[in-house]
């Protein structure tokens, strides 16, 4: 059984994951020159807020805001700010503001192609980390396996 610590992890990497995934589709319809749905803007929106906050907030303060109030509470900063960090390939503050210019960008019809197919790069490497951390949350530990093991063995 979860812990509510894991549960909480299992939830933020879930909803990031779930951004990074609706971001990515989003790229796709520009990267094709397809006009994007409501959808697509919502996605890009919420990926930009979720970048904007991690800019302003620290690890050791409650988060807020829409899309972080959709995550676990207790560990939802530490959980996405683990995940983008892992996910970043240069500066954390820089290229977040790169990703938040493109973003911008994008939304006001002036994306640069490169800019786009970097910040692809990043949402693709950022629900890689999500899944695994899921896969990773929901893998029991060896001690646990065992006292299970011996629980069972017990009937």
């Amino acid at each position: 059984m979860l812990d509510r610590r894991r549960l909480e992890a299992a939830a933020t990497n879930s909803s990031v994951g779930l951004l990074a995934d609706n971001v990515l589709l989003a790229l796709l319809r520009q990267i094709g020159q397809q006009s994007l749905r409501d959808r697509d803007r919502q996605a890009l929106a919420d990926a930009h807020q979720l970048l904007h906050a991690l800019t302003e907030l620290r690890r050791d303060e409650v988060a807020t805001g829409s899309v972080l109030r959709t995550m676990a509470p207790l560990t939802a900063l530490d959980e996405s700010t683990t995940a983008l960090a892992s996910a970043l390939s240069g500066d954390m503050a820089s290229e977040i503001q790169r990703h938040m210019h493109t973003i911008d960008n994008i939304l006001s019809g002036q994306a640069d192609a490169d800019a786009v197919l970097q910040l692809q790069t990043f949402f693709e490497r950022l629900a890689q980390e999500t899944l695994e951390r899921s896969r990773t949350t929901f893998s029991s530990p060896r001690e646990e396996l065992g006292e299970w093991t011996k629980k069972v063995s017990i009937y």
